[in-house]
């Protein structure tokens, strides 16, 4: 797991285990197949699911600056994604996660993109002992889209969360755990 903390100014990154070199580049995913394959969620998803809870309720009662404790939080944040989609290991049958948009699930881009269904501002504001589990599950809310889907998602108001993004942006989104996979958001024509 690579852990790189996020100053205004950037601090060198701590690598606690080496990626695997046998892994499925991102360059490898033009018109991939594997884009509309289910997802299954790895073997140990609820034990690393509670592990990084408790992870994210360690680091809230340390007693450090405010400014440390958000950029460890958002790390923790990404912890709890990684550890219930597998996604970090990047293994060929799981780098897809949960949540696809419609250009994804059809293989029409080279690399997708990660993006927090829920921001993680939005996410980390609300973040507090009391809600911890609440907050984790929607971590794990990470759709992947394409470049110019997420630039698009960067231009909606800020007021809306979750998949009202999406039908803002008009990106339609699917549920790849589902099956068939289930329409989320996006334009209405999908509903069905």
């Amino acid at each position: 797991m690579h852990l790189n903390l996020c100053f205004k100014r950037r601090l060198p990154m701590w690598i606690a285990e080496k990626p695997d070199p046998t892994a499925m580049k991102t360059s490898d995913l033009r018109n991939n197949k594997d884009s509309s394959r289910k997802f299954h969620p790895p073997p140990n998803w609820q034990k690393s699911f509670a592990d990084a809870k408790t992870l994210l309720d360690a680091i809230l009662r340390l007693p450090i600056e405010d400014k440390i404790r958000k950029c460890i939080l958002r790390e923790g944040l990404w912890v709890v994604y990684y550890a219930c989609t597998g996604d970090r290991k990047n293994k060929k049958k799981n780098w897809f996660a949960r949540f696809r948009s419609r250009d994804v699930k059809a293989g029409a881009t080279r690399a997708p993109v990660r993006e927090h269904v829920f921001r993680l501002e939005h996410l980390l504001k609300k973040l507090n002992s009391d809600n911890i589990h609440e907050i984790a599950t929607e971590a794990t809310f990470v759709c992947h889209v394409t470049k110019e889907e997420d630039e698009k998602l960067s231009k909606v108001d800020r007021k809306l969360e979750g998949w009202a993004r999406y039908d803002a942006a008009g990106i339609a989104a699917y549920d790849m755990q589902a099956e068939p996979p289930r329409w989320m958001a996006g334009s209405g024509e999908e509903r069905a």
